[in-house]
């Protein structure tokens, strides 16, 4: 009992950290092709990025606290990096209560509102896939955690980061509650997430030439792109209210054929304004694939007899 309520009161500690220094934010141009990316939306002044984290979904049969607890451990390891600033979730939950349309269960559409409410650039959202505690040969206990992580750009709508942790942490000694196990694996798969995320680079290029529908990037297979990738097209505008500039988006592109060091693409939406040379244009991540079923959830496909 005492290690149980010992890792409770940690828990809420951390929550109300993350919350009091989030309240705390500096208003900042940052970048949204990434933090350590140094020509931002004007003149840079910070490389930090305002982040809102949602709750993350849960599969079914899991506890939807676990969503939350993920949230807050996602949170933490954000603003830990340094990379990061984090909205705080009573500010989060004062918006969705008092700003109509921006309840729970969040589309990419509300979910991409909440942030520029919010004023943040990024929105995180995630889902937990499995997360069970179970005990070996050898009655050892074993906390399992698989989760997805995506990072939002609230500009544009586009998904350009995100993550798959996998984690798993063992009560070697047999002294933990299993409440208090499965907190330290979901905190290892935060942690864990993060870091990919900081690590993956975001694929950008520039747009040497459009004629016809056909847009070609100076950017290919040396620099990590494969035919299939969909990209958006930004261009800068400056934003006489803000007085910063900001990245647009275009349009949306599909790659079509790579060489070493440039690619085509065609366009796939939007684009009515016209792609110029110059342009930039930036990987979308996972486009279009949806969130991993764990395999209890996908349909079982009969065996034809023959």
């Amino acid at each position: 009992m005492l290690r149980r309520s010992f890792g409770r009161f940690s828990r809420t500690l951390t929550m109300l950290n993350v919350s009091a220094a989030a309240l705390v934010v500096p208003v900042v141009a940052v970048s949204l092709l990434g933090a350590k990316t140094v020509h931002a939306q004007g003149t840079l002044l910070s490389a930090v990025q305002l982040a809102v984290v949602l709750d993350f979904d849960v599969a079914p049969g899991l506890d939807p606290v676990l969503g939350r607890k993920a949230a807050d451990a996602v949170a933490v390891e954000m603003k830990s990096s340094g990379d990061f600033d984090v909205v705080a979730r009573q500010r989060v939950e004062e918006l969705v209560a008092t700003i109509p349309g921006l309840r729970a269960p969040y589309t990419p559409s509300t979910a991409r509102r909440l942030g520029e409410v919010a004023g943040a650039n990024l929105v995180i959202t995630g889902r937990i896939v499995n997360a069970t505690v179970t005990r070996t040969v050898d009655n050892v206990r074993n906390a399992r955690v698989q989760m997805e992580m995506r990072q939002m750009d609230a500009r544009t709508g586009d998904f350009v980061n995100g993550a798959q942790p996998s984690t798993i942490t063992i009560d070697a000694f047999q002294e933990l509650d299993d409440d208090v196990l499965m907190d330290q694996s979901l905190d290892k798969a935060a942690y864990n997430g993060v870091r990919q995320m900081r690590l993956y680079v975001t694929s950008e290029a520039t747009v040497t030439h459009n004629l016809n529908n056909d847009v070609q990037f100076n950017r290919g297979l040396r620099e990590g792109v494969r035919a299939g990738q969909q990209y958006s097209i930004l261009r800068p505008h400056f934003n006489t209210a803000r007085r910063i500039t900001e990245l647009v988006k275009i349009a949306e592109v599909r790659i079509v054929s790579v060489e070493t060091t440039q690619s085509s693409a065609v366009i796939t939406d939007g684009g009515a304004v016209g792609i110029r040379t110059g342009d930039k244009a930036r990987r979308i991540y996972a486009a279009g694939i949806p969130f991993t079923e764990p395999a209890s959830e996908r349909p079982i496909k009969k065996r034809r007899k023959k």
